[in-house]
Protein backbone atom coordinates (compact mmCIF):
# COMPACT_ATOMS: atom_id res chain seq x y z
CA UNK A 1 0.00 0.00 0.00
CA UNK A 2 1.52 3.35 -1.00
CA UNK A 3 1.42 6.36 1.30
CA UNK A 4 -1.56 8.07 -0.37
CA UNK A 5 -3.64 4.90 -0.11
CA UNK A 6 -2.55 4.44 3.50
CA UNK A 7 -3.56 8.01 4.39
CA UNK A 8 -6.98 7.47 2.83
CA UNK A 9 -7.36 4.16 4.66
CA UNK A 10 -6.37 5.84 7.92
CA UNK A 11 -9.03 8.52 7.47
CA UNK A 12 -11.59 5.84 6.58
CA UNK A 13 -10.75 3.88 9.75
CA UNK A 14 -11.11 6.98 11.92
CA UNK A 15 -14.39 7.97 10.26
CA UNK A 16 -15.82 4.48 10.63
CA UNK A 17 -14.98 4.39 14.34
CA UNK A 18 -16.16 7.94 15.10
CA UNK A 19 -16.95 9.03 17.74
CA UNK A 20 -14.91 6.28 19.43
CA UNK A 21 -11.12 6.72 19.53
CA UNK A 22 -8.73 4.25 17.90
CA UNK A 23 -5.28 3.58 19.34
CA UNK A 24 -2.09 3.49 17.32
CA UNK A 25 -1.70 -0.26 17.91
CA UNK A 26 -5.15 -0.97 16.45
CA UNK A 27 -4.58 1.35 13.49
CA UNK A 28 -1.12 -0.10 12.84
CA UNK A 29 -2.51 -3.65 12.83
CA UNK A 30 -5.35 -2.75 10.47
CA UNK A 31 -3.01 -0.92 8.07
CA UNK A 32 -0.15 -3.41 8.34
CA UNK A 33 2.44 -0.82 9.38
CA UNK A 34 4.39 0.16 12.49
CA UNK A 35 2.85 2.35 15.19
CA UNK A 36 5.48 4.99 14.44
CA UNK A 37 4.25 5.13 10.83
CA UNK A 38 0.68 5.65 12.06
CA UNK A 39 1.79 8.52 14.33
CA UNK A 40 3.74 10.10 11.47
CA UNK A 41 0.76 9.78 9.10
CA UNK A 42 -1.66 11.23 11.68
CA UNK A 43 0.69 14.17 12.20
CA UNK A 44 0.81 14.74 8.44
CA UNK A 45 -2.99 14.65 8.20
CA UNK A 46 -3.36 17.05 11.14
CA UNK A 47 -0.81 19.44 9.61
CA UNK A 48 -2.87 19.30 6.42
CA UNK A 49 -6.01 20.44 8.22
CA UNK A 50 -7.75 17.21 9.20
CA UNK A 51 -9.36 17.80 12.62
CA UNK A 52 -7.83 14.74 14.30
CA UNK A 53 -8.13 14.89 18.08
CA UNK A 54 -6.04 12.90 20.55
CA UNK A 55 -7.76 11.47 23.61
CA UNK A 56 -5.00 10.77 26.08
CA UNK A 57 -4.72 7.08 26.86
CA UNK A 58 -7.50 6.17 24.42
CA UNK A 59 -6.39 7.07 20.91
CA UNK A 60 -7.28 9.28 17.98
CA UNK A 61 -10.71 10.60 17.04
CA UNK A 62 -11.99 12.24 13.89
CA UNK A 63 -14.80 14.40 15.26
CA UNK A 64 -18.12 14.93 13.55
CA UNK A 65 -21.49 13.25 13.63
CA UNK A 66 -21.94 10.25 11.32
CA UNK A 67 -24.80 11.94 9.45
CA UNK A 68 -22.36 14.62 8.27
CA UNK A 69 -19.77 12.04 7.28
CA UNK A 70 -22.06 9.67 5.35
CA UNK A 71 -22.40 11.81 2.21
CA UNK A 72 -18.65 12.42 2.22
CA UNK A 73 -17.87 8.72 2.40
CA UNK A 74 -20.33 8.06 -0.42
CA UNK A 75 -18.51 10.57 -2.62
CA UNK A 76 -15.19 9.04 -1.61
CA UNK A 77 -16.38 5.57 -2.57
CA UNK A 78 -17.13 6.85 -6.08
CA UNK A 79 -13.50 7.91 -6.43
CA UNK A 80 -12.19 4.35 -6.12
CA UNK A 81 -12.98 3.10 -9.63
CA UNK A 82 -11.44 6.14 -11.36
CA UNK A 83 -8.51 6.91 -9.09
CA UNK A 84 -6.06 4.76 -11.06
CA UNK A 85 -7.12 6.45 -14.29
CA UNK A 86 -6.61 9.89 -12.76
CA UNK A 87 -3.22 8.92 -11.32
CA UNK A 88 -2.12 7.67 -14.75
CA UNK A 89 -3.37 10.86 -16.43
CA UNK A 90 -1.34 12.98 -14.02
CA UNK A 91 1.81 10.91 -14.57
CA UNK A 92 1.49 10.92 -18.37
CA UNK A 93 0.17 14.51 -18.61
CA UNK A 94 -2.99 13.54 -20.45
CA UNK A 95 -6.33 15.27 -20.74
CA UNK A 96 -9.21 13.58 -18.94
CA UNK A 97 -12.82 13.76 -20.12
CA UNK A 98 -15.27 14.07 -17.24
CA UNK A 99 -19.04 13.68 -17.34
CA UNK A 100 -20.68 16.45 -15.32
CA UNK A 101 -24.29 16.73 -14.19
CA UNK A 102 -25.45 20.07 -12.81
CA UNK A 103 -28.15 20.67 -10.19
CA UNK A 104 -30.85 20.86 -12.85
CA UNK A 105 -29.84 17.45 -14.17
CA UNK A 106 -28.26 18.70 -17.40
CA UNK A 107 -25.30 16.54 -18.39
CA UNK A 108 -22.22 17.81 -20.17
CA UNK A 109 -18.66 16.67 -20.74
CA UNK A 110 -15.55 18.55 -19.77
CA UNK A 111 -11.98 18.00 -20.87
CA UNK A 112 -9.54 18.85 -18.09
CA UNK A 113 -5.77 18.77 -17.85
CA UNK A 114 -4.79 16.48 -15.01
CA UNK A 115 -2.02 18.32 -13.16
CA UNK A 116 -2.36 16.59 -9.82
CA UNK A 117 -4.57 14.73 -7.41
CA UNK A 118 -5.07 16.54 -4.12
CA UNK A 119 -5.99 14.49 -1.09
CA UNK A 120 -7.86 16.78 1.28
CA UNK A 121 -9.47 16.00 4.63
CA UNK A 122 -12.93 15.61 3.14
CA UNK A 123 -12.29 14.36 -0.36
CA UNK A 124 -10.01 14.20 -3.36
CA UNK A 125 -9.76 16.86 -6.02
Amino acid sequence: MDRADRLLALVAELRAASPEPLGTAVLAARLGVAERTVRRDLSLLADGGLPVRVERGRGYVLPGPPEEQAPLSEVGSLMGPVRGTLDAAVRTRRVVRLAYTDQAGARSFRDVEAHGLVIAPYGEY
